[in-house]
């Protein structure tokens, strides 16, 4: 999946024709080539993008409250609430709200599916092409049997960088926030990095 965060902090194909036109808008006199300008643009431009990545850290982005479960709630509570909230993945907390799993839509067709490769229209189909719903064997079973327990998290401290690159080299679209004793303190998505970097080019 291509990253649109990628085009958005990295618009450096400037053409001659966009350096001409930005230098002819400034008043007074450039003792400049296209060719320097463009060069000098590029360099600063880098330079203003690492420090918007490292400046901005996960508790200045993430949302909270968040929507969560418990390892012994049914997965129909679990459906119930991603359904209530719209959103496709839960972190998963014990007592002490610490962070000990995740349970995603994936999870629930993992569990559907025998060869784990079941798409969500095949589920469609299947419950309207038979008697009943492929998801009655599972109701009686509990988060803890369907949730991902290899977490990938973040502290509450980390990096706009340190974000970004966990999302794209898990492939994932959220991220639980935690502190420093792994209490679960938010979640950051996909979308809140969007956002941020739109409000953050557009603030200019």
């Amino acid at each position: 999946m291509t990253w649109e965060i990628d085009r958005l902090s990295c618009p450096t194909d400037l053409s001659e024709e966009d350096i001409l036109e930005a230098m002819k808008s400034i008043e007074g006199y450039l003792d400049i080539t296209p060719s320097d300008f463009r060069e000098f643009y590029i360099k600063a431009y880098k330079q203003a993008r690492k420090r918007l990545l490292n400046n901005i850290t996960a508790d200045m982005i993430m949302q909270k409250p968040v929507h969560s479960v418990k390892p012994d709630e049914t997965i129909s509570q679990a459906a119930q609430i991603m359904a209530d909230t719209n959103v496709s993945g839960l972190p998963v907390i014990n007592d002490s709200e610490k962070i000990v799993g995740v349970v995603s839509e994936k999870d629930f067709l993992k569990e559907l599916s025998k060869d784990g490769n079941q798409s969500f229209m095949s589920v469609i189909a299947h419950c309207l092409n038979n008697k009943g719903c492929v998801a009655l064997p599972i109701k009686k079973l509990t988060v803890k049997d369907i949730m991902t327990a290899n977490v990938v998290s973040v502290n509450k401290k980390d990096t706009l960088e340190d974000i970004i690159n966990l999302l794209k080299k898990n492939e994932i679209n959220r991220l639980p926030v935690k502190d420093d004793s792994n209490r679960l303190t938010g979640i950051i998505t996909r979308s809140d990095i969007i956002k941020t970097l739109f409000n953050a080019v557009c603030s200019y």
